[in-house]
Formats: C-alpha cells, structure tokens, sequence
C-alpha cells in the first residue's frame, strides 16, 4: 500500500506538466493549421518589399505603415521562434492571424495604389516622346521602341500575384533604362537634344526653348505638341 501511495502521489506531481504538455501539443496542431498560408505572406511580404525599392515607395508620407509591418514581422517571428507554452504560442499565432496578416494587406493595398501611380508617371513620357518623335520623322526605329516600352510599362497595372508584379515591373524598368540611355546618346547633346532628352525625364523648360529649339519644333510642326504648366 505504501508503494502504491508513493506512486500516485508521483503522478499526482508530474500530472500538470504532462496536462501542460498536451495542451501545448494541441495548441501546436491548431497553430500549424492557421500558419499553413505563413509561406505565402512570406512571400507577400518580401515582393512588397521589392516594390516599394522598385517604386522609391520608402520615400513617401505613407512609407511609415511599410516600416510598422517590418518591425511586425519580426515580433511575431521571435514570438513564434520562442514559444514554449500554450499560453506564448496562442498569443503568438493570434498576433500573426490579427496583427501582421491584418497590416500585411493594408499594406499590399497601398504599395499596389502607389505603383499604379508610379507607373504613369514613368512610362507615360516614354511613350508620349515616343510618339511625338514618331509622327516628326525623328530616329522612328528608337522613337517606335520607346513608344512600345512606354505602352507596356502603363499596360503592367496593379494586379495579380505581388511576386509577379515585380517582375513585370523590374523587366519593365530595365527595359526603360536601357531605353533612356539609348536616347540620349542617339538624340545627341546640343539645344535640341539637351531638350528632347529633358522633355523624357520631366525636366524641360521654357529657358530650354532656345531659338534653335523652337526652329526645330516649327520645322516638325510640333509646338501644337506641348501644354505650359507651373511647377
């Protein structure tokens, strides 16, 4: 009979650790059912992150709900990382369901709106140049290619797959670069070149407009081609 007592009093000792540890097996097969999508967030988080260096999103006023998701991101990582209780891993995996899952969307919905405007301001003069030097008779093989990179770039839009918007976008901006830079060194130096290539990067002026320039743009019949607008 002593045996016997001093046997159930030992299981009566190693009861709640063993109750413990089947709540905390439980737990973990109810958290491995919710962090199933964990990858794909991943995955969300890191093209979100891509976008918004592709798009210099990081400089903008709204930039600030990128930074709280990263420092989301990784509190809820280390939660999950060091959980060692029923109690940790269900806080951890509901700040990962209602915290970063929540901002992760906020955030895919704002850094999409930006590239969508981002978009148009950097392919639109592509494609507007592109044309213009098209319809004048300028290096129509370079004028077609920039027209054509300009139309594909505004055609990327904002949807699908975030992965996949990256890399239309990245594809696309190098293309663009690429572009550019061929431009430039065919356009030439010179007034009319210096302003040619400034209409392509937004920065022409009317001081750019030289009597040489305006020559040029008469002769193409292109000043009908341009509105003034305040900086």
């Amino acid at each position: 009979m002593t045996d016997l007592l001093a046997s159930l009093e030992t299981m009566l000792e190693e009861l709640p650790e063993a109750v413990d540890r089947r709540k905390l097996g439980d737990r973990l097969t109810q958290s491995l059912e919710t962090l199933k999508t964990a990858d794909i967030d991943i995955g969300r988080l890191t093209a979100i992150l891509d976008l918004a260096e592709l798009s210099g999103y990081a400089t903008t006023p709204q930039a600030e709900a990128l930074f709280e998701l990263q420092e989301e991101a990784h509190a809820v990582g280390e939660a999950l990382e060091t959980a060692s209780t029923d109690v940790t891993l269900r806080d951890a995996v509901l700040d990962y369901e209602k915290g970063f899952k929540h901002a992760l969307s906020r955030v895919e919905l704002a850094i999409r709106a930006h590239w969508g405007l981002f978009a148009t301001e950097k392919f639109r003069p592509s494609a507007t140049l592109g044309e213009l030097l098209h319809r004048i008779g300028v290096e129509r093989d370079l004028a077609g290619r920039m027209q054509g990179c300009g139309q594909r770039g505004l055609a990327i839009g904002s949807g699908g797959s975030l992965p996949d918007l990256v890399a239309r976008a990245s594809s696309h901006l190098a293309e663009l670069e690429a572009i550019q830079q061929e431009r430039a060194g065919t356009i030439g130096e010179g007034d009319v070149g210096n302003f040619i290539n400034a209409l392509a990067d937004q920065r022409a002026t009317l001081a750019m407009v030289t009597g040489e320039v305006r020559a040029w743009l008469e002769h193409n019949h292109a000043l009908e081609r341009f509105n003034l607008s305040l900086r």
